[in-house]
């Protein structure tokens, strides 16, 4: 299955007739292609590699273009002896970046060889290796005397890319005691010096201050006086304050892992309150259905007190719920009855 590219082949041979007939500048087409910043020069890029190739330089592609070791010299001899630059040599020769002859050069000038591309991709999917520290070692020092050629050492022992890699790099930077699997092996108590076991209270003693420091702030209030009150209430009223409740705790959670940076997992279990509800309501909005009924709710209630006012408080839910009707809102009496639980509204 080929990669797919941000622009088809489509628009790029469009684009360059376009700019190559001088109907429209580069910049016109990086803009109506949204470009971005330097669009203009990839058009003219591709207006180059149009002409030099025609339209074939554009087909997708399924895998990279492999080049020679010859062929990649004789590149790089052509751009030292001046007959051309990067771009002018991509074009010629159908290499869809200059960079690439860029990086070319670089190599050549450092010394460093230049290969013949060879892919090996069975290397990337290869098991992993389970060998000894000895054996690690003699797969590193080979890796390393082929200077850091992972595809070719893979391939060599049957390994995979990634674990060769790997292992290389924690050789050259922590040495044959950077190979030792510590995975799940913490140090027992007999094991530790003294300076390690003085740190590792220390580290024991800040988790205990920080979770008594996230119990005070989180567990101001009684919440065990709170649920005996509002089992109490009605329910709606109850609905109501449970619901404004957990949207405060969830405010106070992000307020503290904010400023705090006290982990949400640990201040979540001391409020008893669900992790992945606190994370779906952070990424939630209210949506316009919401926004309305909200504003309804709030023109309805205003009615509602208004009413209320002027009958001295006699009128019980379904009154309202008729005078309202007979007014025009367009609301049922268990709204009714909701909207006047919340604001403590009843008939006297």
């Amino acid at each position: 299955m080929g990669r797919k590219a941000k622009y088809t082949k489509q628009q790029k041979v469009q684009a360059c007739e376009d700019y190559l007939s001088g109907r429209k500048t580069a910049i016109q087409i990086s803009v109506e292609l949204n470009m971005g910043k330097r669009g203009d020069d990839r058009v003219r890029k591709w207006a180059k590699n149009y002409r030099a190739n025609g339209h074939v330089i554009f087909d997708n592609k399924s895998t990279n273009n492999r080049y020679s070791k010859d062929f990649k010299e004789r590149i790089v001899k052509e751009y030292l002896d001046g007959l051309g630059s990067s771009c002018d040599l991509s074009a010629k020769y159908g290499i869809l970046k200059d960079d690439t002859v860029l990086n070319w050069v670089k190599k050549y000038n450092s010394h460093r060889e230049l290969r013949d591309y060879d892919p090996k991709p069975e290397v990337y999917m290869a098991d992993t290796l389970k060998v000894s520290k000895e054996k690690k070692i003699e797969i590193i020092k080979y890796c390393i005397g082929h200077d850091h050629d992972y595809k070719g050492t893979a391939a060599f022992y049957g390994g995979n890319y990634a674990q060769i890699y790997s292992w290389v790099k924690k050789y050259e930077s922590k040495g044959e005691e950077g190979l030792e699997d510590r995975r799940g092996k913490r140090k027992s108590e007999e094991q530790l010096t003294d300076l390690e076991k003085a740190q590792r209270r220390i580290a024991e003693l800040e988790r205990i201050n920080r979770r008594q420091e996230m119990e005070l702030e989180l567990l101001k209030k009684d919440r065990a006086f709170e649920k005996t009150y509002l089992a109490s209430l009605p329910k709606a009223k109850t609905v109501y304050l449970m619901r404004k409740q957990k949207i405060q705790d969830y405010s106070l959670i992000r307020l503290l892992h904010d400023d705090r940076k006290w982990p949400v997992k640990e201040m979540c279990s001391i409020i008893g309150i669900n992790r992945s509800a606190y994370y779906k309501w952070k990424r939630s909005s209210p949506s316009q259905k919401q926004i309305d009924k909200q504003c309804e709710d709030e023109r309805i209630i205003a009615r509602i007190k208004k009413i209320s006012d002027s009958n001295h408080s006699l009128f019980g839910t379904m009154t309202m719920y008729y005078t309202l009707r007979n007014e025009g809102y367009g609301c049922g009496h268990n709204r009714v009855y909701r909207l006047m639980c919340i604001h403590d509204i009843k008939s006297s």
